[in-house]
């Protein structure tokens, strides 16, 4: 009789394969599912991060006897590096990026308009504020930063002094402008036609050549200077001027522009600056900013601290107060809950 060959141990080819195709899925199962569990933490921590700011500069304002320069340079969320700006009040309501008739974007006459990333490094500075030419590596880094993804939900609004005095009671006296043009941590103040206080040389926010900031320079506020306004007439700022106890029109039918809601509505301005790394509220509340995880990291991710501006009569009525926090997509409390329980 025949004796039969023992098999050999081991797996042949087509088993290897199969086991190797079943581990290659449930790898994948595996990643997604880690991704998932990443996306809903970081929503979960998003919602924590509203509500410890807001409740820290509650209880700050509550027990501090002076608010003096609290919310000194935090970051204006808008870019104003050009002189034509703060003088071109008509067009506060407009938002976005404007050049005006015959302006371009390489000569610099442009007018101020809500962060939307760093556009070129053609302008780049050193520390010294000396021009140091484009930097292909610095050009790759600012591709990537995209600025506020709430950029369409808010305005620019061109202050008059009796709001800056308003602002200044509350603690907002200088802010930290944005410059789209240069990719270095600090500006040459001179190239933005400004003329700044000797005490605010030091300041600025870089480094602007990584991809989630842009460089800065710091401004003191006074008539004429640009801030962002959350625009009443978007889902989000509707959303924000309800969720600060605000009665919202229930019939918006006829009104058209953020001006209408202001006139017609009877809402005051929600203005919004930048919980940034350089803020002094940032260094006496939290020493590190707290940021938003949940949004791409091309993305702006600081959190907005939200100042109500009650419209006035000459020089009287003029109010301004904090109001809240908005996450960097200009969600409040209760969206960023929302997105926590339904969100996909």
């Amino acid at each position: 009789m025949a004796c039969l060959k023992e098999r050999k141990g081991g797996f042949t080819l087509v088993e290897l394969v199969l086991v190797v195709a079943i581990l290659a899925f449930i790898a994948t199962l595996a990643v997604g599912k880690f991704g998932d569990i990443r996306k809903a933490a970081a929503r979960k921590t998003n919602t924590t991060n509203i509500a410890n700011i807001q409740r820290a500069v509650n209880t700050h304002l509550a027990m501090a006897d002076s608010v003096s320069g609290l919310f000194n340079y935090c970051e204006s969320l808008v870019d104003a590096c050009c002189a034509d700006g703060p003088n071109n009040a008509g067009a506060w309501d407009e938002g976005g990026y404007k050049i005006p008739a015959g302006g371009s974007w390489t000569n610099g006459s442009y007018v101020p308009g809500i962060y939307a990333g760093v556009k070129a490094s053609g302008g780049n500075m050193n520390a010294g504020g000396v021009s140091t030419g484009v930097d292909p590596d610095v050009d790759a880094a600012h591709a990537k930063n995209k600025g506020l993804k709430c950029e369409g939900s808010l305005i620019v609004r061109y202050l008059n002094t009796n709001e800056v005095a308003r602002l200044n009671d509350v603690g907002v006296e200088i802010l930290l402008y944005h410059n789209w043009l240069s990719g270095q941590s600090k500006v040459a103040q001179s190239s933005c036609g400004r003329t700044l206080d000797s005490d605010l040389a030091t300041r600025n926010g870089g480094p602007g050549f990584r991809p989630d900031m842009s460089a800065f320079f710091p401004v003191r506020l006074k008539g004429g200077e640009p801030v962002a306004v959350v625009n009443p007439a978007t889902t989000v700022g509707k959303n924000a001027y309800l969720s600060f106890g605000y009665d919202y029109p229930a019939d918006t039918s006829s009104l058209g522009g953020p001006m209408d809601y202001f006139r017609v509505a009877g809402l005051p301005r929600l203005v919004c600056f930048g919980l940034g790394r350089s803020s002094d509220a940032t260094a006496k509340l939290f020493e590190v900013p707290p940021r938003d995880n949940a949004l791409d990291a091309t993305y702006y991710r600081n959190y907005l601290l939200v100042f109500s501006m009650k419209n006035g009569t000459g020089n009287t009525g003029f109010t301004a107060k904090f109001e809240g926090v908005l996450d960097p997509e200009g969600n409040p409390a209760k969206q960023a809950q929302y997105d926590v329980d339904y969100g996909n």
